[in-house]
């Protein structure tokens, strides 16, 4: 009992000297109180980490938090496209072990939208999740990698955009603006619009006023169709105040969500304007420099698993809304072939007119042809 008592006492010693010689003169003097103890200067969470953690109190404090203020140019209250931004911030952080915070803010809060590519490339903002279409005032080049009317679906979009030669394309056009992005989302096809009354023939539809962005209001105008750009929030008020006689936006699920059908009841396919739609976060290219290798992978995995999460996801979803959208009155149809017919010429002169005017747009539309081409060979070889 005796020799036990003595190699406690001779322990704790030991363990006292150990502490004042060599492990205490290597903590920082300011994190040590008049008492030398490091717990009495840290916050409480802080001193709950150190007693749980089983690494050395250096390593904890030395940990580096890179924090973002990132906008996302979708409300994230969006049912499925407000998904995408919000994922980018929750899984950053738990990929890269709370060594990546971003702040996630509301389109319309800290920048306005036309401001918002401005604000990513001087700095004032770190990044922002959007669609290339969003940057294409910049670049009209950019809005082939959003979407392509007629074009192609998720699978192959999706093998174009992530071949080699059209991943260096990107990114030059990125970084001429001073930005580095990242493809970060996809969607399956969008339905072809939402109007207040049937369509019928091509008068019934040219005549018509319509809200719509992007290369589908550019083949709508083509035709004399009179387009305007609205917010998803500000669509419904739209048709309320007799402003527009249409609406194109997004898949059912996200249209339904948004209420449309409460003042159109007539519902039209198929989505000629966006058979697929790509997101994509870009970052003020010197913000991106400085991540270490990690984290820049972190973002990489992160938006990866967007693009799973938007293929696994985003069409299986339509069915059951179209079914409940059925229920609630609403007439479900698809355009007449006469209207397709004349929006596919419309199509092809939008692409003549803007090759003629942007060198970089002939140049990124011709290498998107060339794949389409080559990929046809395997598409048609695997139809059934």
């Amino acid at each position: 009992m005796k020799t036990a008592v003595i190699s406690i006492i001779i322990g704790v010693v030991v363990g006292i000297v150990v502490g004042a010689t060599i492990v205490g003169p290597r903590l920082p003097s300011a994190l040590l109180d008049n008492k030398g103890t490091l717990e009495a200067n840290l916050q409480p969470k802080e001193q709950l980490i150190i007693k749980k953690n089983t690494t050395t109190p250096g390593s904890i404090l030395s940990k580096k938090v890179t924090r973002w203020n990132v906008v996302s140019m979708l409300p994230t209250g969006t049912s499925y496209l407000g998904e995408f931004s919000k994922r980018v911030q929750d899984l950053s952080w738990r990929t890269s072990n709370g060594r990546l915070e971003i702040k996630l803010h509301e389109p319309e809060t800290i920048v306005s939208r036309p401001n918002v590519l401005n604000a990513v490339m001087s700095g004032s903002i770190d990044a922002a999740f959007g669609s290339p279409q969003m940057w294409a005032r910049k670049n009209p080049a950019l809005e082939i990698f959003s979407n392509v009317p007629f074009g192609p679906g998720i699978q192959e979009f999706l093998s174009w955009l992530q071949h080699s030669q059209t991943e260096k394309i990107y990114q030059k056009f990125m970084n001429d603006m001073g930005l580095h992005g990242i493809i970060c989302g996809i969607t399956g096809a969008s339905a072809g619009g939402w109007f207040a009354k049937p369509i019928t023939t091509k008068e019934d539809f040219f005549n018509l006023r319509i809200a719509a962005s992007g290369f589908g209001a550019q083949t709508l105008k083509h035709l004399g169709v009179k387009t305007t750009f609205l917010s998803p929030e500000k669509i419904l008020m739209g048709f309320e105040m007799d402003h527009i006689d249409g609406a194109q936006f997004s898949m059912p699920h996200i249209d339904s969500r948004l209420g449309f059908q409460e003042r159109a009841k007539f519902y039209y396919f198929p989505g000629w304007q966006k058979p697929a739609n790509i997101f994509d976060l870009i970052i003020n290219k010197k913000r991106w420099d400085k991540l270490t290798p990690t984290l820049k992978t972190t973002i990489k995995t992160v938006c990866g698993d967007n693009i799973q999460h938007g293929i696994a996801n985003s069409e299986v979803r339509q069915y059951t809304v179209l079914k409940q959208l059925i229920q609630q009155g609403v007439k479900i149809d698809q355009f007449p072939r006469e209207i397709m017919e004349a929006l596919k010429l419309s199509w092809r002169a939008v692409v003549q007119n803007t090759s003629k005017k942007h060198t970089e747009f002939s140049l990124i539309w011709q290498s998107f042809s060339n794949f389409r081409r080559d990929f046809s060979i395997w598409r048609e070889l695997n139809q059934y």
